[in-house]
Formats: C-alpha cells, sequence, structure tokens
C-alpha cells in the first residue's frame, strides 16, 4: 500500500522510484504470490493506486505460464481484465487490454495443446473451443463485448437474447417493433425508397 500511494503523488522523484520499486516486486515475487495479494488494489477508491494495480497485475500473469494460470483461474482472470477496461484512468484500461491480449493467447494455445495429446479422443463441438464462447459464458454480455472488442475487433453477442452489434453484409433486418411503431429497411427502386405496408414508416439506408 505504501508504494502504490508514493506512486500515485504529484513528486516526480517519488513517483518514479516507487514506480520502481513496484516493477522490481513484480519481476522478482512469484506471481502466484503476489496476485492474491495485489487484486484488493484493482477495486480501490483512489484511480490511481487502481491505475499502478493494474499495471502490476498485467505484468504479472504472463509469468504465471499456461499451467499457472489454469491453476490462478482463466475465468477470474478474465473477469479482473472486463472490469478495468472501464476503469476511469487509461493507465488502467490499457494494461487491462494488455491483460486481455495474453490471455486470450494462453487460451489458445491451451486449446490447441489440450487437442494434440490425445488425437483419438471424440470432438468437441468447435464453438465451446473458441475464445469468444469462452468469454460469454464467463461474462456479461455487455463485458464480454468489452473483451472480444480488444482481442477480436468485432463484438459477438450471445444467440439468446441481444442485438446483434455487427449485420452481415447483404443481410436484410427484419423490423423492429417499439410502442406499436414499425421501423423497416425499405427496399429502393431506382434511388428512391419504397414503402412496403401500408401505415409503416419507411426509412430509406
Amino acid at each position: 500500500m505504501p508504494l502504490f500511494l508514493k506512486s500515485s503523488q504529484d513528486k516526480r522523484f517519488v513517483c518514479e522510484a516507487a514506480e520502481a520499486a513496484l516493477m522490481s516486486m513484480t519481476s522478482w515475487i512469484s506471481p502466484s504470490v503476489l496476485l492474491p495479494k495485489m487484486q484488493p488494489y484493482l477495486k480501490n477508491k483512489n484511480p490511481r493506486i487502481r491505475a499502478k494495480a493494474s499495471v502490476c497485475f498485467s505484468k504479472s500473469v504472463p509469468r504465471l505460464g499456461l499451467e499457472g494460470i489454469k491453476e490462478y483461474g482463466m475465468d477470474k482472470l478474465i473477469q479482473v481484465a472486463a472490469t478495468q477496461l472501464s476503469d476511469q484512468l487509461p493507465e488502467s484500461r490499457e494494461a487491462a487490454r494488455n491483460l486481455s491480449l495474453e490471455l486470450q493467447a494462453f487460451y489458445e494455445k491451451s486449446q490447441a495443446s489440450g487437442l494434440g495429446e490425445d488425437d483419438s479422443a471424440p470432438a468437441i463441438s468447435p464453438e465451446a473451443e473458441t475464445w469468444e464462447a469462452f468469454c460469454l459464458s464467463k461474462l456479461s454480455a455487455l463485458s464480454a463485448q468489452a473483451i472480444l472488442r480488444v482481442t477480436v475487433g468485432v463484438p459477438v453477442t450471445p444467440k439468446e437474447g441481444g442485438i446483434s452489434a455487427a449485420l452481415k453484409e447483404g443481410a436484410v433486418p427484419a423490423a423492429l417493433k417499439e410502442g406499436g411503431i414499425s421501423v423497416v429497411v425499405a427496399p429502393k427502386e431506382g434511388g428512391v425508397p419504397v414503402a412496403t405496408k401500408e401505415g409503416a414508416a419507411a426509412v430509406g439506408c
């Protein structure tokens, strides 16, 4: 706690010395010991302390290695990353983005190694193995979209509930009804929208 407080001060000399000590601690202390002690500071009321803790946390996770991440809990780590992605300070959000990418790489590596160990094992559903499916199963829809926006580039929504954020190219969405008013995508003839239903407000796209 004293290091986090000093690294959050406005005095540059004190701040730099505390940050150097934190980085040294991150590099030398076993991550399996350090991460549980650091995790409570990710929820500290002081945004600067949260930011410093996020940076240290994200730098410690890769040192766990594949087996260490499995033991610590991939689901716990992805929840931490999702929470920090919505933090107030850019430093926290950047650390969360780095952590998300690291976790994605470790997850995909673990899936690849698991499939390679026993070729005679029955095939598992490809959907169950994907990074997208894992995020959607462990996080809320909004948190999963935030993680996937960072790691995949296009947010993926669950199949049940929620409206897809990205429409397939060439697809025509169904009419969305709200309060009895239909909003449709009207077909065009010669560039002029044509209403498809009497009484419906056609919005040309």
